[in-house]
């Protein structure tokens, strides 16, 4: 198992935000060419999906990248890439193959190092050190509101064990939070976060089937609540749109799910006091 453990000294170049995006879209044009060659799905979500529907590209304070992949295409590439890995100094790590902590994939930059005000709270042996993509399975929804909500709710429900099972003992932003924490962590860990990160996976892709699927979207990422789902039918017509220099897939109900995750006035700019990084420092060796 490959886990990257944070005991290298951080050092190199420090890059830009500006230039942190071009090698950002460089990794998005080389896993879309991947996908091409292999025939794999995939569009854009998140924040990503945000930029390109509203800038053509990155959003403009934005330090990552949010890619989906209907699940039956996202077992197919994590089992490509083990053979056949994408190239020179990128590696594809999965909570599904016990490679990474989170119950998603990462791609990551080998030629890079980073440091983040989040390491703080994570156990040192679950942090990753190298700038990555975020590669989210998308799961068929079930067909009625109260069991999506049901979906959302032991989705949650994960995610927190999730969290607890990779967080640093006696570490909070207070001093209660520090105490009160400490016991549900110890209760996680004894769990295990790679058993954790399994049953959620596996559960996940049992809910339903994605290409029949009445509603689809993120399971094992369901921070959205509800506005994770969106209709499976519009969802799978993909469309190609704009993104800085080049062309990237998104869903065909990209409005619906702006709409669920950011609000109907997801085309206006939020207040500068929002327009927040994920803290990041990167740096090129």
């Amino acid at each position: 198992m490959i886990i990257f453990m944070n005991t290298e000294k951080i050092n190199g170049t420090p890059l830009s935000l500006e230039e942190i995006h071009s090698v950002l879209l460089d990794m998005m044009k080389k896993f879309a060419a991947y996908c091409d060659v292999h025939g794999l799905r995939y569009y854009l979500v998140g924040g990503t999906l945000l930029g390109a529907i509203r800038h053509h590209g990155f959003i403009p304070w934005d330090d990552d990248v949010d890619i989906g992949m209907p699940r039956p295409d996202y077992e197919r590439f994590l089992s490509l890439v083990e053979k056949e890995p994408i190239g020179n100094n990128l590696q594809v790590l999965s909570g599904d193959r016990g490679t990474l902590s989170i119950p998603f994939a990462e791609m990551v930059d080998l030629s890079t190092s980073l440091d983040r005000d989040t390491s703080d709270y994570i156990a040192e042996k679950y942090q990753i050190l190298h700038l990555f993509l975020d590669i989210f399975p998308q799961d068929g929804w079930p067909s009625t509101d109260a069991e999506c909500e049901a979906v959302v709710k032991k989705g949650k429900k994960f995610l927190f064990d999730v969290q607890n099972s990779r967080a640093k003992c006696f570490h909070g932003t207070s001093l209660f939070r520090k105490i009160a924490k400490t016991p549900v962590i110890l209760f996680e860990r004894i769990k295990g976060n790679k058993k954790i990160v399994h049953d959620f996976c596996s559960w996940a892709a049992s809910v339903a089937d994605y290409d029949s699927a009445k509603f689809v979207g993120s399971i094992t990422c369901v921070t959205g609540g509800m506005g994770e789902r969106c209709d499976g039918k519009n969802t799978r017509q993909l469309l190609k749109v704009p993104f800085e220099d080049a062309e990237f897939f998104v869903p065909g109900s990209y409005d619906e799910y702006l709409c669920g995750k950011y609000g109907t006035n997801y085309m206006e700019l939020p207040p500068e006091s929002k327009r927040q990084t994920h803290r990041m420092r990167v740096y090129k060796k």
